[in-house]
């Protein structure tokens, strides 16, 4: 049986999400002893149009609400076109979804996905 790229990365995406929500519903039971301090808070999900993208970050313009900066970590992991990419393959006017962690109060995007609007592949030259 053969998987397309882009049908293996929207089943890493799902089970990313999935495992993410589960964990963020694991931190929210209550422990024996009283709720632990966590720097992590549960994740969340937020989707707009990217303002701007940066190796440090991407600013989201989301409908009705602030804009949302979501910094980067070299884990962030960001699908353009069904495929693996870098954060420098994001452009202003992309509309992304992006699922992010706060971290010591800061949001840390731990996947992005560009959902539109789609582009030509790049060409490769091997």
């Amino acid at each position: 049986m053969r998987i397309s790229t882009s049908g293996l990365l929207a089943g890493m995406a799902v089970l990313l999400m999935g495992a993410a929500r589960a964990s963020a519903e694991a931190e929210d039971t209550p422990q024996a002893g009283g709720p632990a301090a966590s720097a992590e808070s549960t994740p969340g999900e937020v989707s707009g149009a990217v303002k701007r993208a940066t190796p440090e970050g991407v600013r989201v313009a989301v409908r009705g609400a602030p804009d949302v900066q979501l910094n980067m970590k070299p884990r962030t992991i960001v699908v353009v076109n069904g495929q693996m990419a870098h954060v420098g393959d994001i452009q202003e006017g992309d509309k992304i979804r992006a699922l992010y962690r706060d971290v010591q109060g800061q949001p840390m995007a731990i996947m992005l996905e560009v959902t539109g609007p789609v582009r030509p592949a790049p060409e490769r030259f091997d």
